[in-house]
């Protein structure tokens, strides 16, 4: 097996996140967030569009990456959740932890005094129907599947964002202790 520093010098990347773990949720789940809003903003052109005539709408030729945009935002809000309930003393014995499950972690966060709008539950309960079978990770399924409007969607995880905010700002800037 190859010596860490070793490998991380032969490759150029080297990242060392010793961040309290609420701090450490954040910055991850802001990453696929941002990763979301990316897929989002700069969607693929379609190929081959030869048979399209000149007057066609300009969003017709173009398509969205849906299942990596709606990965991205579930594991952005399971993330966010964790930071939460991280940032109240929570930690992998919370229900839904350990398998991904967005629900029970949605639930706890609520009753430890976690506000969002009803437009934002509605749609986190949603996320999580279709979060919890992985269906946007792995796109297996045979019967239909939750495609929400995407502006809707990254406004849902946005207000997320900034609803868990003030419980994990305490924790910025401050070292590890526990484990992810």
């Amino acid at each position: 097996m190859a010596d860490e520093p070793d490998k991380w010098k032969r490759y150029g990347t080297m990242s060392v996140r010793n961040y309290h773990p609420a701090w450490a949720y954040l910055e991850t789940a802001r990453e696929y967030l941002e990763a979301g809003r990316t897929l989002h903003l700069h969607p693929l052109p379609k190929q081959n569009l030869e048979w399209l005539i000149e007057d066609v709408p300009e969003s017709w030729k173009f398509y969205e990456l849906k299942f990596p945009l709606l990965y991205c935002l579930a594991h952005a809000s399971e993330l966010l959740l964790k930071a939460f309930l991280m940032a109240h003393g929570k930690g992998p014995d919370t229900p839904g932890w350990r398998k991904h499950s967005i629900a029970p972690l949605l639930q706890t966060s609520i009753e430890l005094g976690l506000v969002i709008t009803d437009k934002t539950r509605r749609f986190m309960d949603d996320l999580a129907s279709e979060n919890d079978d992985f269906t946007y990770r792995f796109g297996e399924r045979t019967t239909p599947i939750f495609f929400p409007p995407t502006k809707d969607a990254l406004q849902a995880v946005d207000e997320l964002d900034r609803s868990i905010f003030p419980s994990v700002e305490p924790f910025i800037g401050t070292k590890g202790s526990g484990s992810l």
